[in-house]
């Protein structure tokens, strides 16, 4: 596993230097110098599982965040950079595991779209089932009502303290380790550097950090005898 996290931060490392330095139009890097992901046993040939780019925007994210982008307010563009990190982070831990990312993708960004939505546009620390029942209506409207009660869960246990082991722990957990390597930069979850940092040149933290931290602050003044209600264990 060393191996595949060493060749595939490479990967992305190499891509990402070349692209920066011929300046391809957005969505039009040749396939050839696009991240891959490799696996090496020993010295056995390697094998190239995918060539799909990274750093691609998602129609359901941005159909999302379109929609409520008055509500975000100043907060948009630190909030939509969460999501999309959350998002790439969330695809690659997923496809690590040996899963089809593609497969679950309308979870995956429905989930990573809603999944602070209401704690970005209410500043209110009891945001998880008014987003979970948001994403909820949102997939019914698409009619992908089948996939809401994974995503539900997606959504109301990324704050859990845990590993998260119950029903569609596959997707739940690559999401809760996603949010939480992007807000604390926790190391050993899977994500490689080479990852995070082309995620946070393509979709810049705008200050989220300190946006959390503030809210959390000011929401725990408030009710200071439930702090931290989103927490799970």
């Amino acid at each position: 596993m060393g191996l595949v996290g060493i060749e595939l931060g490479l990967a992305c490392a190499a891509a990402s230097a070349v692209t920066k330095i011929i300046p391809f139009k957005k969505g039009t890097v040749p396939f050839f110098l696009q991240p891959v992901v490799i696996i090496r046993v020993g010295g056995v040939q390697p094998v190239i599982l995918s060539s799909r780019r990274f750093m691609e925007d998602s129609p359901l994210i941005d159909e999302v965040l379109d929609r409520y982008r008055q509500a975000l307010g100043p907060h948009y563009a630190r909030y939509r950079g969460h999501v999309y990190r959350v998002y790439h982070y969330t695809r690659h831990l997923i496809a690590q595991q040996g899963n089809d990312a593609d497969r679950d993708d309308s979870a995956i960004a429905v989930a990573a779209a809603f999944h602070d939505l209401r704690f970005a546009t209410e500043q209110t620390l009891d945001y998880l089932p008014p987003s979970i029942a948001s994403a909820t209506e949102h997939l019914d409207s698409l009619g992908l009502s089948e996939v809401a009660p994974a995503v539900g869960r997606m959504i109301g246990f990324h704050h859990k303290l845990t590993p998260y082991r119950d029903e569609d722990a596959a997707l739940v957990e690559p999401f809760r380790r996603a949010d939480l390597v992007d807000l604390f930069a926790v190391p050993g979850v899977g994500v490689p550097f080479a990852l995070r940092r082309e995620a946070q040149s393509s979709y810049p933290k705008c200050g989220f950090r300190g946006f959390v931290c503030r809210t959390l602050f000011i929401g725990a003044l408030k009710q200071p005898w439930r702090p931290l209600p989103m927490l799970r264990w």
